[in-house]
Parts: C-alpha cells; structure tokens; sequence
C-alpha cells in the first residue's frame, strides 16, 4: 500500500506502520508512476482536493480497470444521541464546512475516463465511555480544545452521556458510511 500525504508531521507520525510506504505528494500531484494503481482510496478527504485536477492525477496512476473509491463518515440524524452530539458541537462552535460537504459524482465522470460513480452506504456504530465520547469530540480539528468554549462543550457531552448510556456505561454513536465508486475506463 502507497499513502500520499503532504504534511512531513503526519508522515513522519504515520512511518511506524510497516505495511504502508508513504510518499511525499498531493491528491493533484502524487507522483505515483503511470497505469500502475488498483485502487485509489480517499477517506474524509476529497472534498479538501482540487477535485477536477485530482480525478485527473487519479486516472493517470490508476491502470484501465483500476478502482476509484471516495468514502466518507457521515453522523446518523436517526438517532438523539447523535443528534445531541451534533447539536453540543454547533453550540460551541456553529456548523463547520467539514460537516455540511457535498459530493457532485459528475466531477469524476465528466473527464470521461472513470465510469458514473455508485454509491455504496454502510450503518455502523462507535461505543463509548464517557472520556470516549469527549475524546471522539476533541479529535475533531474544529472543535476548540481549552477554554471556556470546550468546558461548555464537555459540559454538554457529559449530559448527554448521561441521558443515553446503557446499563454498561457506555454510549453509541451511529454513522453511515458512503462510497462511492467508479471504474477506471479509458
């Protein structure tokens, strides 16, 4: 497995894993040599990309018949723990962009070398502790991380672990995940 990353921070914090090879790169310049990928998976990422010139890199890496895969973590609106956790996040710190992204399958079919896009989705969930479910809220980049802000915050997580959590002291978090998938074809 080939990982693209800029950052030399997160390289260098990734380097311990033995079965990936990481390379200095971008999603529009990743330096992989031609017609030599199966798969090119972006997970969370995409939408930060400069999409049109990515799904080109993209194409020329991946050899005809190769896999482009986009995936993203999407909170469940189908349950109140998750809405609550959602709507604590917006109480300190209004909707983020990282939330509210949207894909258009149309960027990577219209340069006519992947076929349309489908899309795949997937019900899973995260249990946690209550020091879980703040560390799961403070792993977000957006989200403040000291201050009066993020102790209104922990303040919130923690009613709402204690509204929902099971006879075992734990919460679950619900998400869907969505892929979408095309083909290389040309």
């Amino acid at each position: 497995m080939i990982a693209i990353e800029p950052n030399a921070a997160m390289r260098a914090a990734a380097e311990p894993h033995p079965r990936v090879e990481w390379r200095e790169g971008t999603a529009e310049a990743t330096g992989l040599d031609d017609g030599t990928i199966d798969l090119v998976l972006c997970a969370q990422t995409f939408h930060w990309f400069r999409q049109g010139e990515a799904v080109e890199e993209f194409a020329l890496a991946l050899r005809p018949g190769g896999r482009l895969a986009l995936m993203w973590n999407s909170r469940s609106r189908q349950d109140p723990l998750t809405l609550g956790y959602i709507e604590a996040i917006h109480a300190v710190n209004g909707e983020h962009p990282a939330e509210t992204r949207t894909f258009d399958p149309d960027v990577v079919s219209a340069i006519g070398r992947f076929s349309p896009p489908r899309l795949a989705r997937f019900d899973h969930a995260q249990t946690l502790d209550r020091p879980g479910l703040v560390g799961r809220a403070a792993s977000a980049s957006y989200v403040p991380k000291e201050g009066p802000a993020f102790e209104e915050l922990v303040r919130l997580l923690n009613a709402l672990f204690d509204r929902y959590r099971d006879e075992r002291g734990r919460v679950t978090m619900r998400y869907v995940t969505e892929v979408w998938l095309a083909e290389r074809i040309a």
